[in-house]
């Protein structure tokens, strides 16, 4: 049972500050993303960043009238300061820093993940890992988890092991260029509640760009073109359906006859712009479709290939997968075969992504990395080694198709 939580008012000299106000609304949301200290709190009040942020209901006396949490007397005024420190380091392992005349704000880094060929692989009638009548080796697909859209789903061999290795580094969402029904359904599938109810978004299609591939511009949007004298458009320079009641007025069904052949594009300014406490130092797109990420954001999304969602079953030339009349005895036989014979297709390509992304928690855990100070006239400063310099140097090592 999820316990409850009550919200949390956190006062801010700004109060129009919009980087505070979307870690309020975070950690009204999931204590597990962001921390919020205030200026002056000293070091041993900080370290817990996750008991500080979440007021249980059994510990209301902390708790002022009007919602507030109650700042220690030593500690400086909220008009006193003059800085905000965003950082993604590890809240256990942060260090106070010297100066009082500031509050920071501790965020777990973002991954944006896509579902189809990431966390599953969708099987359609159609398709069918089998071809050829006689082989050395006998392919079909895993064990599927349900049935959703006339597509059975697989997931990924380590989904449960790879998902709560995420959830314990990084903040988590999805964005997927499924239909919403769809995507709210393959959620429900594929995570753990305790992670789904964390997830800071859940996307879908029409959340994208839908644009044919060659009038895709740099924001992923279609490119402008020209007016003729008479104000007739020759083009337009916005999203397919890019208004709410465009997209409410139109079905699945209507968007998967009439969107054919359109790339649903994945601009990460959107995700910025909602959720501003992250940008491009701290936020990551995980999808196997390049196509999918304009180039003004390519340095930060990565493109593992797609999962196939098969296991080969290495045996003799006398096993047959030739659908035929004798496919119950065919069956025996690829059932026979013993259990170290069977390769998991997708095992390679999954290893190296978790060991990327071990690699990536490593290089976000380090305290003296990655602190980036926003004063209140809205100039930036980040220190310590950027994620650009981290996915030069391993990305492409680990088969994420990354380029900047």
């Amino acid at each position: 049972m999820t316990k409850r939580r009550k919200n949390i008012q956190i006062r801010y000299h700004h109060d129009d500050c919009k980087f505070m106000q979307c870690a309020i609304q975070l950690v009204n949301h999931s204590s597990d993303h962001v921390g919020v200290v205030k200026c002056g709190l000293h070091e041993h009040e900080a370290a817990d960043v996750q008991r500080r942020a979440v007021i249980d209901e059994d510990d209301a006396g902390r708790q002022l009238k009007d919602g507030e949490i109650e700042t220690p007397p030593s500690a400086c005024s909220p008009s006193d300061a003059k800085t905000m420190i965003i950082t993604t380091t590890t809240f256990a392992t942060i260090p106070m820093l010297p100066s009082r005349k500031q509050n920071t704000i501790y965020i777990k880094p973002l991954i944006v993940l896509d579902l189809n060929g990431i966390l599953c692989h969708r099987v359609r009638e159609s398709k069918s890992p089998t071809s050829a009548s006689k082989q050395t080796s006998c392919t079909r697909h895993r064990k599927s988890i349900g049935r959703l859209a006339n597509t059975e789903i697989i997931p990924r061999s380590d989904l449960t092991a790879f998902l709560q290795f995420l959830n314990r580094h990084f903040a988590l969402a999805v964005w997927t260029s499924a239909t919403a029904k769809t995507a709210k359904a393959l959620v429900r599938m594929l995570f753990p509640e305790n992670i789904r109810e964390g997830l800071v978004f859940v996307w879908h299609r029409s959340f994208c760009n839908l644009v044919k591939s060659e009038e895709i511009d740099d924001e992923g949007r279609r490119k402008k073109k020209r007016r003729r004298k008479n104000g007739n458009s020759l083009g337009e320079d916005a999203d397919i359906h890019n208004s709410s009641s465009e997209r409410n007025a139109h079905s699945s069904n209507t968007l998967n006859e009439h969107h054919q052949g359109l790339v649903a594009v994945k601009s990460l300014s959107k995700v910025w712009s909602s959720y501003p406490i992250w940008d491009q130092s701290n936020t990551l797109l995980l999808d196997d479709s390049p196509d999918k990420c304009p180039r003004r954001y390519q340095s930060n999304a990565i493109h593992p290939p797609p999962l196939c969602g098969t296991e080969t079953f290495q045996g003799d030339a006398s096993i047959s997968i030739e659908r035929n009349e004798d496919a119950t005895t065919n069956e025996k036989n690829v059932t026979n075969q013993q259990e170290s014979s069977v390769v998991d297709d997708d095992e390679t390509n999954q290893t190296l992504q978790h060991r990327f992304f071990e690699l990536l928690a490593a290089y976000w855990s380090a305290p003296q990395a990655r602190i980036m100070d926003r004063s209140v006239d809205g100039t930036v400063s980040t220190n310590g080694k950027n994620l650009n310099e981290f996915l030069e140097e391993h990305a492409n090592s680990h088969n994420m198709q990354w380029s900047n």
